[in-house]
């Protein structure tokens, strides 16, 4: 809630050096209050000087270049889960295009991907696309530690971020024709199966988060060096239903093409909710699970709604391990 105005708006959190050291009492109170947003609105908007706004243009016209290959070249990087490789001409999303690298914190997995769409290569994508890659998983890192440390299980933090891996996606959202301008969807409600999404957009903005409370859709105001952070299911079932993962969309309006980039980070291994967070507020809610084994199996949710033989792939964390089922 915006208390100026008194218009609800997606809350914003501010990171500077007098906050990032862990240890201090300012930054307890900065865990805090990172992890009161995720469990009121399961999101916030990030200002965090971390990317260079240079690098972000940089990177953003990389993207310009890369989704304007031909869909035959784009398609050469396949993956055997869902939207996991390139992603494009889906029914219900005929001009949204996506594409999905791997550990780009990596610099061989970038050279890569660059080799499949360049045949010489490409070393000015590899050198920002691995800058960035670097740059989201230390800050992806960082979040996990916080969150841990706010619920007081910093004990088990190390064991987990070891077991993380890291996916950057590119995003292409056309623009609108003009006969749909007023109610063109880019991309269809949905919540993350991530533990966190890290979100970084160019000018043309979009996205949209419903609220927890009042299911209300609320505009992602995006200020300069900003990004939004948003929980994934993963994060929801590890925290015993804590945390809240927000159902979000893109909504487009307008006659220039939105890009995004969006880190998601994934446990390479089973998920156990820890005991501390288990009591009789909270009692349990989920059993232990295989993070890539709920991946699959949303995968094959999502083949099914691509189908149109169930209505949401929102909030199946339940389906895949929640208590009795």
């Amino acid at each position: 809630m915006d208390h100026e105005t008194g218009v609800e708006k997606v809350p914003v959190i501010y990171f500077g050096k007098e906050n990032m050291e862990p240890g201090t009492l300012s930054w307890s109170k900065k865990c805090n209050e990172v992890r009161h947003c995720f469990e009121e609105y399961g999101c916030f908007v990030l200002v965090y000087d971390l990317i260079p706004k240079k690098l972000r243009d940089d990177l953003f016209n990389e993207l310009e270049q890369l989704f304007d290959l031909p869909t035959e070249t784009k398609a050469k990087h396949t993956s055997e889960m869902s939207l996991f490789g390139y992603t494009g001409k889906l029914p219900h999303l005929k001009d949204f295009e996506g594409i999905r690298l791997n550990e780009t914190a990596n610099l061989e997995n970038v050279l890569s991907f660059s080799k499949l769409m360049w045949p010489h290569g490409n070393d000015n994508f590899c050198e920002i696309v691995h800058e960035h890659g670097k740059l989201l998983t230390h800050l992806d890192i960082l979040l996990q530690k916080m969150v841990f440390e706010s619920y007081n299980v910093r004990n088990q933090c190390g064991n987990h971020i070891e077991s993380m891996a890291h996916i950057l996606r590119f995003n292409k959202y056309p623009a609108v024709p003009e006969k749909d301008i007023e109610t063109y969807v880019g991309l269809q409600p949905h919540t993350d199966k991530s533990f966190i999404s890290i979100l970084l957009q160019n000018q043309i903005s979009g996205l949209q988060v419903q609220t927890k409370a009042s299911a209300k859709w609320l505009p992602v105001e995006f200020l300069p060096s900003s990004c939004i952070i948003i929980a994934g299911e993963a994060m929801t079932a590890w925290s015993n239903n804590k945390v809240h993962s927000p159902i979000h969309r893109v909504l487009m309006a307008g006659k220039e093409t939105r890009y995004s980039v969006d880190t998601s980070s994934y446990h390479k291994g089973t998920i156990h909710i820890p005991e501390e967070l288990i009591d009789e507020e909270y009692p349990r809610c989920y059993n232990p699970f295989n993070h890539l084994e709920f991946l699959s199996f949303y995968s094959k949710k999502r083949k099914e709604f691509d189908a149109g033989r169930i209505q949401s792939v929102s909030d199946i964390i339940k389906d895949f391990c929640g208590v009795g089922t």
